[in-house]
């Protein structure tokens, strides 16, 4: 990496290191006793949802963790993000569990495929070609950013505000997340890619769409997708976002690609 793309990872890393206080002092309870059982039990159940997809980045972290050891300026830059992953995946289980009652307890089949067997697959992958992982990071930074952003509307109009509070703070992390993740695609490390490597990233793509996919016909995701309805998202719009997302991902790579080979 480029001298001034490192400073830019470091300015991001110093900037989540400043936010950590906000975390400590955030209050993770909200009267609910104004909503029916039905809206109350969507919210508990979606959010958890939400925090199980927070894990999924988790794997993938570990796995770029290991597929950077040579290179410790990006490491140290995911151990930031990495922080702020594990952070959101615990706010929102204590924030459902002291909210609503709420902790779940058993692994869904859904999970048990998901998240169990085929995260842990592609992660392996992305340790050995980390290009897939920050790719696939970049797909879920860019979905979760218009996902938080309507489900934080709903949040308000059902009078949330802790709720409210924590979503803010969770998209501003994501944002800087898709500023360093932009800063690694830049730094070149698609310019030796194939065309093969872009069918393989394509493929990673349909799969993680797939776990986010909300459409009628995803039977794995149904209750989520009833869920959703039930605090007042739309399950098309959220749908087309993830698709969005993959196909702007695509091109983003696909650009990188072409722009690396004019550098070499």
């Amino acid at each position: 990496m480029r001298s001034q793309e490192i400073t830019k990872l470091q300015k991001l890393e110093r900037l989540q290191k400043g936010v950590q206080d906000v975390w400590n002092n955030w209050d993770e309870v909200d009267s609910v006793e104004h909503l029916s059982q039905e809206r109350q039990r969507a919210w508990k159940k979606l959010l958890t949802s939400v925090a199980a997809t927070e894990s999924s980045e988790l794997v993938l972290m570990g796995a770029l963790l290991d597929g950077f050891k040579h290179q410790p300026e990006i490491q140290s830059y995911f151990v930031s993000h990495q922080m702020d992953e594990r952070r959101h995946h615990r706010h929102l289980n204590q924030y459902v569990l002291k909210t609503f009652g709420y902790f779940k307890r058993k692994s869904t089949l859904s999970d048990k495929v998901v998240y169990e067997t085929l995260f842990p697959k592609i992660a392996h992958l992305c340790a050995k070609s980390p290009g897939y992982g920050i790719a696939l990071l970049l797909f879920f930074e860019s979905f979760g950013v218009t996902f938080y952003h309507l489900c934080r509307a709903q949040a308000e109009n059902d009078h949330l505000e802790k709720l409210v509070q924590l979503i803010d703070q969770i998209e501003k992390d994501e944002k800087r997340h898709l500023a360093g993740l932009k800063i690694l695609l830049q730094a070149s490390m698609y310019s030796e890619w194939t065309a093969l490597d872009l069918v393989t990233l394509d493929s990673l793509l349909a799969m993680v769409v797939l776990d986010v996919n909300f459409s009628w016909w995803a039977i794995h995701n149904r209750a989520v997708r009833r869920n959703a309805l039930e605090v007042g998202l739309n399950p098309t719009e959220l749908s087309q976002a993830a698709f969005s997302a993959a196909a702007q991902v695509h091109r983003q790579i696909k650009t990188e690609m072409r722009r690396g080979r004019l550098w070499h």
